[in-house]
């Protein structure tokens, strides 16, 4: 198994209504769960919004932390590897 490598995301303004895509759960555990090396949490509180990734399995995506609200996205030097 790879080793887990965790990263604080790009907290981001909210993005205009239909034009990107917001993933959002509002329970405990994060919003996607993977088998990849990267786990990416809220640039604002901490939670853990996406767990073991590749980030190119995430492009163009923000992530709407439950527990404050923030809006995120993957850092653009992490987009595509």
């Amino acid at each position: 198994m790879v080793e887990e490598m965790k990263y604080h995301m790009k907290v981001i303004p909210e993005p205009e209504e239909g034009s990107r895509s917001v993933f959002f759960t509002d329970s405990p555990g994060p919003n996607m769960v993977g088998a990849g090396p990267r786990t990416y949490q809220c640039g604002t509180c901490g939670k853990i919004l996406v767990k073991r990734i590749r980030a190119m399995q995430v492009i163009d995506i923000v992530f709407k932390c439950g527990k404050c609200g923030s809006f995120n996205e993957i850092p653009t030097a992490h987009q595509g590897h």
